[in-house]
């Protein structure tokens, strides 16, 4: 039953709507794939306009890959920024649960405001009181990107900024991994 969906599901047939032997209702057909990655200037770009509170998971997302549950139990002595990397406690499964990733440069700086913003904790979250998983986050930063190139506009400047989330932010850490060397069996793990 289970192949039969699965061949009737596919994007180039579409014959069913919904994989009954699983209970997940299929994203519409002209969805568009969630498969972009921005640039090292792009994401620099996109960062900058957010308040610092929302800087840091969008960081989190462009320059260490996390998922957004692993953002929200991020704690700080999960991360070493002397040695550049922190460590991932716990994940959605047990392969990425104890993994430890690298940390692109642009990262640090921002992790070390946030830190000096909370008062230098010694342990507690890295995000604060920032939920990531209420929906709330993508909007404001929407509305921060909007409003900034509103403002380089009136400056008669011309800037573009293509609205990304915090999935494609993941994209793009993994393209700047393969830029950077990693191979794909090192990016999967």
């Amino acid at each position: 039953m289970r192949a039969i969906y699965a061949w009737a599901c596919r994007p180039t047939r579409r014959l069913v709507v919904e994989n009954r032997t699983i209970g997940v209702e299929l994203p519409p057909v002209d969805e568009v794939a969630r498969d972009r990655a921005a640039t090292a200037e792009e994401a620099e770009a996109l960062l900058e306009p957010l308040s610092p509170k929302d800087r840091v998971p969008f960081a989190l997302a462009f320059y260490a890959g996390l998922r957004r549950s692993e953002m929200d139990r991020l704690q700080w002595d999960d991360i070493d920024l002397e040695r550049v990397w922190l460590v991932v406690r716990r994940s959605k499964s047990a392969a990425g649960t104890g993994r430890r990733l690298p940390i692109a440069a642009p990262l640090k700086p921002i992790l070390m405001r946030a830190f000096m913003l909370q008062g230098r904790p010694e342990r507690g979250r890295v995000l604060g009181r920032v939920s990531v998983t209420s929906g709330r986050l993508t909007p404001r930063a929407i509305k921060a990107w909007s409003t900034a190139v509103a403002a380089a506009k009136q400056r008669n400047e011309e800037l573009v900024l293509d609205p990304i989330g915090l999935h494609e932010c993941r994209h793009t850490y993994a393209s700047f991994l393969m830029a950077a060397g990693y191979t794909l069996r090192e990016l999967m793990e």
